[in-house]
This record gives structure tokens, C-alpha cells and sequence, in this order.
């Protein structure tokens, strides 16, 4: 745990300042702080604590300067590639680029991911209406961004930067940096449309795992049409948020529902229960590695997000163990895939959400949520023994009545159990993070959450296994329960964000949530104590 906290640590100080001085500080202060506990405590080995730190330090800073020294590279190469293309136009042509390739990916209304013939990817921003797989020759201008992490070998001026202004607290007061999430998302450049001619009469080019997306694509909107439940199930089963309409997806926003449209857990967890049902014929080992290159692909398939990305590598790892019969600790492995993402990409830990949102619920699953259930059951069983002290012989009528009592409060309990409670103390627990990003929230997601939860794992499922069958049965019999569930959806999102209650929060809020957690986190440990003596 050591090298976890000490490598997140080191990461976020040298993402956010991206200064190699304020690092070896923290570096300096982290091993002082562990001599003087080691002392005190006499429990620690101090030089494989020392060494455990300094690995930390040195894997950080080793991830954060190979993904900036790639990134850096290939920056400047599409600067020579297009210069080659441009240096012969005349002012005030100089400054423009011309190129024919495709938009890969739609973000969001008039703003695309307009992708290269090698696979490198730009922000687009233009007034016109492209779709994905749309192949266009673009007149376009660009704007630059910069970092300083590709001089943080170069001590003389990061000590220049550091005498000027050492940014001690840039930590704490956190600014979103649009170039750092750039980089992270491997955009290489954002660029500005000057004008444009779509080629209808050409085939695009695409990637074998980028036909595959769009084979996936067609497969659902012939299922569902240009429909709303279309656009849902594109989200949901392939992080496509294309098709969905601007202002429907303002009102996900405005709900705090957002979440239900981004792929997860629950689709690696869909792929590999349904491969495991339908490939039951097929010995053990060959089947594993079907299931495990398919959740390989499928992460592929879905753009590697950070949650997709943190779920592939816990269930790639847990696979793998089965070809030595051996069950992984799934902390291990969520401590695994957090190691391997910061290695990957460093600035997934300050610049990206979902990857915060998506570890912070796996660690309620993993440790809060176990110790609520031993908290239930301590009361469970000491409720039990009081109701056996009261034993009481009653008349048959009334024992019916008490049995059938006894069965309705046991499914209140166990609803309350495994529902109610899970989703209370998970929005409760991704809340400070989502503030935190977002400065405001509305109190009625929490609400709604309890609505929509249990609905989602349902459209997934039931929309991966009508996309595939809906040639084979009825249309209208196979779909209708599908678009049942949807129009439920978009209701809920629709009420929770009209009806909603609006709450803008500042740092000062966000502390607050955090320490009422923490506050409540050591009173049930104190209880729990208590209730064991």
C-alpha cells in the first residue's frame, strides 16, 4: 500500500506542476516521514520502505516523461508532414492545412474526432454536420498546445520555474488544463474547420478493430432504427454518444445521469457471463481465451476509456489466474490495474473522471461495502437472539400472520441490503469526486439513482441479445420491452433534471462531504468495535 499511495503521490505532483524540484521535495519529505515513523514504531523495515518510495519516484517520473517524450514526437512530425504540404501557399494560405481522412468519433454537438491516415486522432471543432466514418477534405488551422513536461530533464529551466514560482499550490487549488487533457486522450492538436468537401464517392479506410465498431454500429440501428433506443443501447454497448440528439444529452447532464451512457464494468462483466454461457461445449482453456481476447477487443472496440480500460485488465488478470486454476484477490487485482493505468497514462489520475469515478466505486465494492454487511449481520444476529429470548406460544392464526410478517420485513431487509444501501453509500461516496469537477450537482440524482440503477444492467443485456437476434424473432414483440425500459429512462432523466435541485458547491463544500464520510467512516468502525467486546 506504500507504493501505491507513494506512487498516486508523485503523479499527481508532477502532472499538475510538472516540475521536477517540488517532486524531489515531496521525495524528500515522504522518506524523512518514514525514518521518523520507523523509529517510533519499530515495526517498519527501513530500507525496504526507502526503496519501495523510491521506485514509486522514479516509475512516475519515468511514465510521465516516455508518454510526453511519444506524445512531443509525434506533434512534431505531423508539424513536418504538413509543412511539406503547405510551404508552397501563398499568405494568408501559410497558416492553413489541407488533408482528406475521416471523423472517427463525434464528442459532442459540432465538435469531432477527426482522425489521420496513421491512426493519430485531432479535436475538431466546426459548424457543420458530419457523421462517423464520414471521409472529408478539410481546410483547417490549428491551435497549439503546451506543456512542460517534455523539459523536465532540463533542471536548468525547471529551476528557473521553480525560483519564479514554485506552485506549491497548484496542488490544492486544482484548474482544469485543456492541454494536459489533450494529451491524455491522445489528441494530438485542436483544429479549427476553414472549409470543408465531403467524399461520397470514395471508400473510407478504417482499421480492422474500427470496422468491427462499426459493424456493431449498423447492427443496432437496423435492430432499432434512428430511434431514441438506438442512441441509449449506442452508448451503453459501444460508447457511441453520436446519435444522441444535443439536447437529450444536455439533459443527462443536467439529471447528474450522465453515467448510465458510458461503458463499464457491468459490459465486461455481460461479455464474459454470456461467452461462458454460450461456449459452455467447449473445453476449459480454449474457452478462457476466447472470453479473454474478446474482453481485449472489446476494450478496443469501446476506445480503451479509463473505466473500460480499469475493468479489462481486472478481468484480463482474473482469467489468466483460472489457467492455473487459482482465484485472484480482487483487491490485488484493482491495485494491479491502477498500477498498470498510471504507468500507461500518468494524467489519467488529476485530468480524467471517469478513471477517479470508476476506481472510487470498485473501492467501495471492495472494502466499505464489506464492512456495512458485517455490521448487518452483527445486528442481524443480535436481533435473533433477542426475538428467541421472547419465545412466546401464539395461536396458529396468529402465527400465520407473524410468518407472513416475518417474510415481508425479511424482503424489506434484504432489498434494503442489497440495493438500497449499495447504491445510498456509492453515489454518496463518487459525490466529492464529481463536485469536485464539476462545482455543482443536483440533489435529486441521488434519488434518481435508485430509479435508473437496476434498469441499466437490463437495457445492456437485453440490448446486446436483441441486436444479434432481431432477424430471427418478431420485431415488434422482441424490441417493444427494450423501448419499454428506454422511454422509462429518458423520463427519469427528464424529471430529474427539470424538477431538480440545484446546488453549486466550492472547495470549502467539498471538504465538508469529505470529512462527514470520514467522520461517519470512524464512528461505524467504533461501533463495530464495540459490538465485538
Amino acid at each position: 500500500m506504500l507504493f501505491i499511495v507513494s506512487l498516486a503521490i508523485f503523479t499527481i505532483i508532477l502532472t499538475i506542476t510538472e516540475n521536477l524540484f517540488l517532486a524531489m521535495i515531496a521525495l524528500f519529505l515522504l522518506l524523512i516521514w518514514t525514518v521518523i515513523v520507523t523509529f517510533f514504531t519499530k515495526k517498519w523495515k527501513i530500507w525496504q520502505k526507502i526503496w519501495i518510495i523510491s521506485l514509486a519516484f522514479v516509475l512516475s517520473l519515468s511514465s510521465i516523461f516516455v508518454k510526453v517524450y511519444r506524445y512531443d514526437k509525434k506533434v512534431q512530425t505531423i508539424s513536418t508532414s504538413t509543412w511539406l504540404i503547405t510551404e508552397n501557399m501563398e499568405w494568408p494560405q501559410w497558416s492553413y492545412f489541407i488533408w482528406t481522412w475521416i471523423i472517427s468519433d463525434i464528442y459532442s454537438y459540432q465538435k469531432y474526432i477527426f482522425q489521420d491516415g496513421w491512426g493519430r486522432e485531432y479535436f475538431l471543432k466546426s459548424e457543420k454536420s458530419y457523421k462517423i466514418w464520414d471521409e472529408i477534405r478539410l481546410n483547417w488551422y490549428v491551435s497549439f498546445g503546451y506543456t512542460w513536461a517534455k523539459d523536465i530533464f532540463n533542471l536548468r529551466k525547471q529551476l528557473e520555474v521553480f525560483k519564479t514560482k514554485p506552485d506549491f499550490q497548484s496542488i490544492f487549488q486544482y484548474e482544469f488544463n485543456y492541454p494536459k487533457r489533450e494529451m491524455m486522450k491522445w489528441y494530438y492538436w485542436t483544429i479549427y474547420e476553414q472549409n470543408s468537401v465531403k467524399n461520397d464517392d470514395t471508400e473510407t479506410k478504417i482499421s480492422f478493430i474500427q470496422k468491427i465498431r462499426k459493424n456493431l454500429q449498423d447492427m443496432i440501428i437496423s435492430a432499432y432504427w434512428e430511434t431514441p433506443q438506438a442512441w441509449l443501447v449506442l452508448g451503453m454497448l459501444v460508447w457511441d454518444r453520436s446519435q444522441i440528439p444535443s439536447d437529450d444529452y444536455q439533459t443527462f447532464i443536467d439529471s447528474w445521469l450522465v453515467h448510465i451512457i458510458a461503458v463499464s464494468g457491468w459490459n465486461i462483466v455481460m461479455i464474459v457471463v454470456f461467452l461462458s454461457a454460450i461456449l459452455f461445449f467447449i473445453p476449459f482453456y480454449p474457452r478462457n481465451a476466447i472470453i479473454l481476447l474478446t474482453v481485449i477487443v472489446y476494450s478496443l472496440i469501446c476506445g480503451l476509456d479509463s473505466s473500460v480500460f480499469r475493468a479489462a485488465i481486472m478481468w484480463s488478470l482474473s482469467l489468466l489466474a483460472l489457467f492455473r486454476w487459482r482465484e485472484i484477490d480482487i483487491r490485488r487485482a484493482m491495485w494491479t490495474a491502477f498500477v498498470i493505468m498510471l504507468l500507461v497514462n500518468p494524467y489519467f489520475l488529476a485530468y480524467d473522471v471517469w478513471f477517479l469515478l470508476s476506481f472510487s466505486a470498485i473501492i467501495w465494492i471492495v472494502y466499505f461495502s464489506a464492512f456495512v454487511d458485517k455490521l448487518n449481520k452483527e445486528f442481524a444476529e443480535k436481533r435473533a437472539e433477542k426475538d428467541s429470548e421472547k419465545g412466546v406460544i401464539k395461536k396458529s392464526l396468529k402465527k400465520e400472520k407473524k410468518s407472513f410478517k416475518e417474510k415481508f420485513q425479511k424482503f424489506i431487509r434484504n432489498c434494503a441490503k442489497d440495493y438500497i444501501e449499495p447504491t445510498l453509500w456509492a453515489t454518496l461516496w463518487v459525490l466529492p469526486i464529481m463536485l469536485f469537477f464539476m462545482w455543482w450537482t443536483n440533489l435529486l440524482w441521488i434519488v434518481a439513482n435508485f430509479f435508473v440503477s437496476p434498469i441499466i444492467a437490463i437495457v445492456m443485456i437485453y440490448g446486446f441479445i436483441s441486436t444479434i437476434l432481431f432477424n430471427i424473432l418478431p420485431r415488434n414483440i422482441f424490441i417493444l420491452p427494450e423501448k419499454w425500459l428506454i422511454d422509462y429512462i429518458y423520463r427519469i432523466s427528464w424529471t430529474t433534471a427539470k424538477f431538480g435541485i440545484y446546488l453549486h458547491a466550492n472547495w470549502a463544500w467539498i471538504v465538508y462531504v469529505l470529512l462527514i464520510l470520514f467522520i461517519l467512516r470512524v464512528i461505524l468502525k467504533e461501533i463495530s468495535k464495540k459490538r465485538s467486546h
